[in-house]
């Protein structure tokens, strides 16, 4: 994900009351807002029922209700502030979505443009495994049929948004929101939102695919998700084959041991992927290394005969065969 730019605005200003400080703070901001880049969203898959909505719309506040509740009242300073940086995925689908992948596009005053890929997802389903846990059973999805997703360029207030709906649930005490008034989270905010809307006279995002649980898949894809992913589900069924076919627990002993030594040496090239083939093996040696690393971990605190039983235990036999649509 590309990291967060910084511009530093310095502004002299002289003033003999506080009143007269916070005007001119207030001008300030209002003459940077006028002369920044707004967001656009571009809409392509609303025959599949998926839609992209930017935070300038009347409707983005409707669909925010959804993410965080209605307790907020209290934070709307904050939330203003956090909204352009924002956009809400709508699933009005029948089915779950397991991926998204968002195409941010922003070009320079000079015209020079840059292309940011934001990937997310919860493949689980794809790749045939299943919650140990029952109460989990049918909400591990990425956004479920007829729900809302929340998406940020900068993370940091995805996450803001995220702390939020988790409140609004619980129903903590106010303690919580008065940490999100405090003026160095408003002013963060707000920094990464300056510097990102004042260094591109133009900013635009799109959605440029979407999994769905049953496999599949539609939109544009110019990053090849579609072949990255088939490239991690590739790994992991390499896996599972691996466990079921090795029953004592010396040979699984033996499989594990270099399963995860071959793990470290894996490609850790993060180039985007400019070919279908390409994107295949990189999703494949990402997936790879995770595996790696989590059997290193469950390694640690559990024998290798049980950590082969979890996973197969973990895993569905019911295979999800991936499908893209052509637009």
């Amino acid at each position: 994900m590309a990291s967060t730019l910084i511009l530093f605005v310095v502004f002299s200003v002289s003033s003999t009351t506080r009143r007269q400080s916070e005007v001119g703070k207030s001008e300030r901001a209002q003459s940077f807002e006028n002369n920044m880049a707004s967001l656009k969203t571009s809409n392509t898959l609303q025959k599949y029922k998926i839609e992209i909505v930017g935070s300038s719309t009347p409707r983005f506040d409707i669909e925010l209700r959804r993410v965080i509740g209605n307790s907020h009242k209290e934070l709307t300073n904050l939330i203003e502030v956090a909204k352009p940086l924002s956009v809400i995925i709508v699933n009005d689908s029948d089915k779950d979505i397991v991926g998204c992948s968002l195409r941010w596009e922003m070009i320079t005053p000079q015209g020079v443009t840059q292309v940011f890929p934001q990937i997310q997802s919860t493949p689980g389903e794809l790749m045939g495994m299943k919650p140990l846990d029952p109460e989990m059973e049918g909400r591990t999805s990425l956004i479920s049929a007829g729900d809302v997703k929340l998406f940020a360029f900068d993370t940091n207030v995805e996450q803001l948004f995220l702390n939020l709906k988790v409140n609004s649930v619980n129903k903590q005490n106010s303690t919580f929101s008065n940490s999100f008034q405090s003026e160095d989270v408003i002013q963060a905010i707000e920094n990464s939102k300056n510097s990102l809307f004042g260094m591109f006279s133009h900013i635009s995002v799109s959605i440029d695919g979407i999994f769905f649980s049953d496999g599949t898949f539609v939109g544009p894809d110019s990053f090849f998700y579609f072949d990255s992913m088939r490239g991690r589900i590739a790994a992991h069924n390499e896996l599972i084959s691996l466990f079921s076919a090795s029953r004592s627990s010396n040979r699984i002993s033996e499989k594990l041991t270099n399963y995860i030594a071959q793990s470290k040496v894996r490609s850790r090239k993060s180039n985007r992927a400019e070919t279908p083939e390409t994107a295949y093996q990189q999703g494949y040696e990402f997936r790879i290394r995770a595996l790696g690393e989590e059997l290193s971990r469950r390694r640690t605190i559990h024998a290798d005969q049980a950590i082969a039983t979890d996973f197969l235990l973990n895993h569905d036999s019911k295979k999800v065969i991936l499908r893209k649509v052509k637009n």
